[in-house]
């Protein structure tokens, strides 16, 4: 960063996790400040798929965060609570039970072009716990970069005394106006990635050398890419000629692997009325023989 080159604006406009409580998907307004739910379906094109992590310390009453990175096997997680003091610091198989520990989850940040009021946007949706299941079977079965998604409802799921959502994630194929907005969102994306990885690096080197001064520091330690075959014909993700929400007809199907299917036409909502959450819609799994997870998917198995 310098006068002739200034450090460059965070180009991420929503911020959107799903409600443990309500099964929607939610972001932070900032100008109200209200939380916002997003009524389904929810449809977005991947730019980026990243990986970190999310969490609360219940004990210290304090969120858990940490840098993302494409490759956990490779890449060092630098893992803090709320005031950056470290509580772990390696790769993901090494330090996974002590971040768990602390009421750490592991999370894909996936980077993605959203449409609001007719105009793209670069939002992040932050997947971990059941939503985080839905996100890696999708990672599994289709390659991400040549399919936009459909999050089309949430299914109500109970673990013991634990209630939780788990979401419906169909993939929709992409316009060529979407898929072009998309390369030169990503392209703005790319460079402001490159300048948080280098700053943050920067200062996780300067406070490892503090807390190393004050009390010894800390130092611990791969897990493979998922493998992404190709897909077909599927419905179409596109720049809308009026504002979402979108409203899928009643009889849509989600697609099979390699299926063809009629082309997904977005339905608009009333001008002028609020959008509010559709009621939690009947769960069609897009994968075949897709059981209820027993405990929270772990990224290296």
């Amino acid at each position: 960063m310098s006068r002739s080159n200034p450090r460059m604006t965070n180009p991420v406009k929503k911020y959107i996790s799903l409600s443990g409580k309500t099964g929607a998907f939610n972001y932070w307004d900032r100008e109200s400040q209200t939380e916002v739910a997003l009524p389904y379906p929810v449809s977005f094109l991947p730019l980026d798929v990243l990986s970190t992590i999310r969490g609360f310390s219940s004990v210290r009453q304090v969120g858990i965060y940490s840098n993302e990175v494409h490759n956990i096997s490779k890449e060092p997680l630098y893992v803090r609570v709320k005031g950056k003091e470290k509580i772990a610091e390696g790769l993901y198989k090494d330090i996974k039970e002590h971040i768990k520990a602390y009421g750490g989850k592991f999370c894909r940040a996936v980077y993605a072009l959203m449409y609001f009021n007719g105009a793209p946007e670069i939002v992040i949706i932050y997947f971990t716990g059941a939503s985080l299941n839905s996100w890696i079977e999708l990672e599994n079965t289709y390659s991400i970069y040549d399919i936009a998604v459909n999050i089309t409802g949430s299914v109500p799921a109970q673990r013991g005394i634990t209630n939780y959502f788990i979401p419906t994630l169909v993939p929709i194929s992409v316009s060529p106006e979407s898929a072009a907005i998309a390369v030169e969102l990503d392209k703005k994306l790319q460079v402001y990635l490159t300048e948080k990885n280098e700053i943050k690096a920067v200062e996780a080197a300067a406070n490892d050398k503090i807390q190393e001064e004050e009390d010894g520091g800390e130092n611990i330690a791969p897990v493979p890419d998922a493998v992404k075959p190709n897909v077909s014909v599927l419905p179409v993700f596109g720049q809308p000629n009026t504002a979402p929400p979108y409203i899928v007809p009643p009889n849509a199907v989600p697609a099979a692997p390699g299926q063809s299917v009629a082309p997904f036409v977005p339905i608009p909502a009333v001008p002028g009325v609020t959008p509010v959450p559709s009621p939690v819609p009947a769960y069609v799994s897009p994968i075949p023989n897709y059981q209820v997870p027993e405990s929270e998917p772990d990224p290296e198995e």
